[in-house]
């Protein structure tokens, strides 16, 4: 009988030795990687309760401060608006920066720790001036400063806070996992921020201080809890030498070859810019185009019957003027009550265009004219700001009567 060896054929029942040369160079006798541990519910929740207090710093800011600030400080919305625009062009610069700083620097403590521990103070020393300042009034810098404070010291913890994120966890789906944690805390916290101040204004507590006082108060009692949470329960044992560190341009050209990673940028561009233009200077732009626009119709209709129709055998139902005017003021007459320069804008608006259409016009105007000050004068807190808008709305109901007559 022929050893196997020599005829070349392979002994099913012998386990041949394999070499050093062979494990390296065939992956199929290679040891899979193990999977990934998956990370305790107590470490998960504890990194995301920070987003917890940090709700208070995002869509709160835009939505009560700048409103606070013009009509309570009596800044004014242009100067408001050009404080939170520099305040906003500060981050741009700061963003960038502190990602390097939180990148390159590690203490005994490890990559992150120290970050959050020392801006957590910083932060609730801005939030105490901006969120509680007491009556009186506050100049644009005393709100630039500490506009300038609360962001830088906020970039350093929201940067800190999701880089820790991304070395806790390895795998796409324990990534996943974690980072769905983080915004589902986010939501809740945001969910109740914005929900004291309704709150307060339902139960008839409280004036525009208190309210904007509340969310303060909401981040100084929570952040110190969150910050505790997330330093003593959460590993933060990743050595340094593992951190991936990049250059500007080496940043520019990810995004330029990286497809997906453009997206994502455009998509963050969007919803940063969607709560950017949500302001009163857009909401009095907006009226005054929708005042042309209804201008021109007015116009438009005077002359109608005048000559053949363009498309005699083209039949649509007529344009509701009603409808019209709801759909073009309702809203902005909705949430702008409590904002003095918009309500003013409306009224004017609906003013003229009362005066240019006919009866439907005339009706529809006054209309939203009396709904529109029936609700500023909950929102508003100064008699005088409230009398100019019943003024404006007695002009009108004056001249729809001597029209009438």
């Amino acid at each position: 009988m022929r050893c196997p060896a020599a005829t070349g054929h392979r002994d099913p029942g012998r386990r041949e030795p394999v070499t050093s040369q062979q494990n390296e160079e065939s992956p199929a006798v290679q040891t899979p990687a193990p999977e990934e541990k998956r990370l305790p519910l107590g470490t998960v929740v504890s990194y995301s309760s920070l987003n917890l207090p940090a709700a208070a710093l995002g869509l709160p800011i835009t939505v009560y401060l700048p409103p606070f600030y013009a009509q309570e400080a009596g800044l004014g919305l242009a100067t408001v608006g050009l404080v939170f625009t520099l305040a906003r062009l500060w981050d741009v610069v700061t963003d960038p920066v502190m990602g390097m700083v939180v990148d390159r620097f590690s203490t005994r403590w490890g990559r992150y720790r120290h970050w959050i521990v020392g801006a957590a103070p910083v932060l609730m020393l801005a939030t105490w001036f901006l969120y509680l300042p007491g009556p009186g009034e506050h100049g644009a810098g005393y709100l630039l400063g500490w506009l300038i404070v609360l962001y830088a010291a906020y970039t350093v913890i929201a940067i800190a806070h999701q880089s820790w994120g991304a070395e806790l966890a390895h795998s796409y789906h324990e990534r996943s996992r974690l980072y769905g944690w983080r915004e589902l805390v986010g939501i809740g916290g945001m969910t109740i921020v914005l929900a004291l101040p309704a709150l307060m204004e339902s139960t008839g507590s409280g004036d525009a201080y208190s309210k904007i006082g509340s969310m303060g108060w909401y981040l100084l009692i929570l952040l110190p809890v969150t910050t505790w949470l997330i330093v003593t329960r959460v590993p933060d044992d990743v050595p340094a030498a593992r951190g991936t560190t990049m250059d500007m341009r080496a940043v520019f050209r990810a995004i330029s070859t990286n497809a997906a990673l453009r997206r994502c940028l455009v998509a963050d561009f969007s919803c940063a810019l969607a709560t950017g233009v949500n302001d009163p200077g857009t909401a009095i732009d907006i009226v005054g185009r929708q005042f042309r626009l209804l201008a021109a119709w007015a116009e438009q209709g005077e002359r109608e019957g005048d000559g053949d129709p363009a498309c005699p055998n083209v039949h649509v139902p007529p344009l509701s003027v009603d409808d019209m005017f709801d759909d073009a003021f309702a809203p902005i007459a909705r949430d702008g009550a409590a904002l003095l320069e918009v309500q003013l804008r409306l009224l004017k608006a609906l003013r003229a265009l009362a005066g240019l259409g006919g009866p439907g016009f005339r009706k529809a105007a006054l209309r939203h004219a009396q709904a529109a000050l029936k609700r500023s004068e909950e929102k508003l807190l100064l008699e005088e700001e409230k009398a100019r808008l019943r003024d404006i709305v007695r002009e009108m109901e004056r001249i729809g009567e001597a029209v009438e007559l």
